[in-house]
C-alpha cells in the first residue's frame, strides 16, 4: 500500500553530505521534505511504501555504486516514472553519457566550495520543484482512476 505524500528521497551514505544538504535546505525554506537514506535496502523498502517526487543518488555509494542502484530502479516497472538524479565527482563526458544511458534524468557534479554547493542546491531544487513537471502521489491516483 502506497502512502500519499510529497517528498524527495536522497540515497547518500556520507553523513557530512546529508547534514550539509539538510542545513542548506532549511535555509532555503523548501516546502517539500527530503528523506535521507544510507543504503539500497532502505531505498527499496521506502519505495514499497510510497513514491517520492524525485530520487537523488550519490554515485559513490558502497557496496553498490549509484549507477547500479539506478539500473535496479529502472528495471522495476513501478518505479520507472520517478525522476532520478545522479550526483558525482567527475565531469568526464564518457561517465556522464553512461549515467544518461542507464536512465538518469539528470547528472550533477558536487561543487567543491560551500558557496558553490549552496548555490547548486538552491538551483537544483528550484528546477525540480518549480520548473519540472513531476508526478505527485495525487497525480498517480488520478491516472490510475482514469484508466
Amino acid at each position: 500500500m502506497h502512502i500519499q505524500e510529497r517528498y524527495i528521497l536522497m540515497l547518500e551514505d556520507d553523513y557530512d553530505d546529508r547534514y550539509f544538504t539538510s542545513e542548506v535546505m532549511k535555509g532555503l525554506d523548501i516546502a517539500v521534505p527530503i528523506r535521507f537514506l544510507s543504503n539500497t535496502d532502505l531505498l527499496f523498502a521506502t519505495l514499497e511504501e510510497s513514491n517520492p517526487l524525485l530520487i537523488v543518488i550519490d554515485y559513490n555509494l558502497h557496496p553498490e555504486t549509484g549507477l547500479e542502484v539506478l539500473q535496479k530502479i529502472r528495471r522495476h516497472p513501478t518505479y520507472q516514472h520517478i525522476p532520478v538524479v545522479i550526483l558525482g565527482d567527475t565531469k568526464n563526458p564518457d561517465f556522464v553519457t553512461k549515467c544518461y544511458q542507464c536512465g538518469a534524468n539528470t547528472y550533477a557534479t558536487k561543487p567543491t566550495t560551500i558557496d558553490a554547493t549552496k548555490n547548486k542546491i538552491e538551483l537544483f531544487f528550484k528546477y525540480w520543484l518549480e520548473v519540472a513537471e513531476t508526478l505527485s502521489p495525487l497525480d498517480e491516483n488520478e491516472n490510475a482512476e482514469n484508466q
